[in-house]
């Protein structure tokens, strides 16, 4: 964004090369845990990456962790919250349909 007054001279900077995506990544998740299956200098090598800003690279880490974090919770919560009906009831309220015309 260009506004007058703020800066006397236009500066242009340009996108990271993958080096520097590399260690832009790193820097960004330098407090992160990482699972060791993380290769961050392959992310910022893939083509995919081609374009990306350091902001785009800091929402790529954001939208990752929070992506990891609603696995990490669904797989923990998976073993402390069971179904409300278990397979026999199911079975049952089958039966019950069926005797009954049911949709």
């Amino acid at each position: 964004m260009i506004r007058p007054g703020r800066l006397d001279k236009l500066l242009y900077v340009e996108l990271p090369t993958p080096a520097e995506r590399h260690e832009i990544l790193k820097t960004l998740t330098k407090k992160t845990p990482l699972s060791l299956d993380v290769d961050l200098k392959n992310i910022a090598e893939d083509s995919r990456c081609e374009g990306f800003s350091g902001a785009d690279l800091a929402s790529l880490i954001r939208e990752a962790a929070v992506s990891a974090l609603r696995e990490s919770i669904f797989f923990d919560s998976d073993s402390n919250v069971a179904p409300s009906v278990s397979k026999p009831d199911k079975r049952r309220y089958e039966a019950l349909r069926v005797k009954f015309g049911g949709g």
